[in-house]
């Protein structure tokens, strides 16, 4: 196949590796501590730019969350259909409890591989 390994950017023998966001070892695949709580952080969302923003970090690691589709239906109902910057976001109930989901993320259980 033609394959050339940098020995520089390789690591051998080691316990845990961070990779593409995510924490490898042994036992599995966990999300980053420090990216989970960048999103336990981040405000509740006053415009469509920073709902989408919101809606972007929880995809990444959507493996983890449970049911995520059918949860995010909630946030995505709150997108306008064309995009405008002066809309103001109306939240209902249900989307603010999705956007307690990020708890959902923290307490997440490891993934084996």
């Amino acid at each position: 196949y033609g394959l050339i390994i940098n020995p520089s950017k390789c690591l051998f023998s080691v316990e845990e590796l961070e990779f593409l966001g995510h924490l490898i070892n042994k036992s599995g695949i966990q999300p980053l501590p420090h990216r989970v709580q960048a999103l336990q952080d981040f405000p509740l969302p006053d415009s469509p730019k920073k709902l989408r923003e919101f809606i972007g970090m929880i995809n990444f690691y959507r493996r983890f969350i449970p049911h995520c589709a059918h949860v995010m239906q909630h946030l995505h109902a709150l997108l306008p259909q064309k995009q405008s910057r002066s809309v103001n976001l109306v939240w209902t109930e249900s989307a603010r409890e999705v956007h307690n989901l990020k708890s959902s993320l923290a307490a997440t259980a490891l993934l084996t591989h």
